[in-house]
């Protein structure tokens, strides 16, 4: 979360349940994550987890088969204090790297349209078709 590509949260080499809590310091609203895996060290299959005391977790997305590089989770109207991200099984045998997590504003998570939108602007141009319709700021 430092916003330094240079950096990255490492899980220990050989470990087969790799995990990275988040403390938001305060009960947040969000509309969505996005994460930004390093190279060859993403999670295939991980599971996001939310929780408001720490003691009781619910799982948020569940995502299988990742391929890796940035992924843009729809979590519309969510709220936690604490994030937990659990890795069940990782591309490299050996570890995982995650370089940034943004937490998305709840504007991010309001409809598909609008999440579709703002991951578009992301996107190399010809990614996702062109609309007439709304940007991602909502205009026309």
């Amino acid at each position: 979360m430092d916003r330094d590509p240079a950096t990255a949260w490492a899980s220990a080499a050989r470990d087969r349940a790799p995990w990275l809590e988040l403390d938001l310091g305060e009960e947040r609203e969000f509309g969505g994550l996005t994460l930004d895996w390093a190279p060859g060290l993403h999670a295939r299959d991980y599971v996001v987890e939310g929780s408001r005391d720490r003691a009781t977790w619910q799982p948020l997305r569940e995502v299988r088969d990742g391929n890796g590089g940035r992924d843009d989770l729809f979590l519309p109207e969510r709220e936690a204090r604490w994030l937990r991200l659990r890795v069940r099984r990782a591309a490299n045998q050996d570890h995982v790297a995650l370089r940034e997590i943004t937490i998305q504003p709840l504007v991010y998570g309001s409809s598909l349209e609008r999440f579709y939108a703002e991951i578009a602007t992301h996107a190399p141009r010809g990614t996702y078709p062109r609309s007439s319709g709304i940007s991602a700021r909502g205009s026309r």
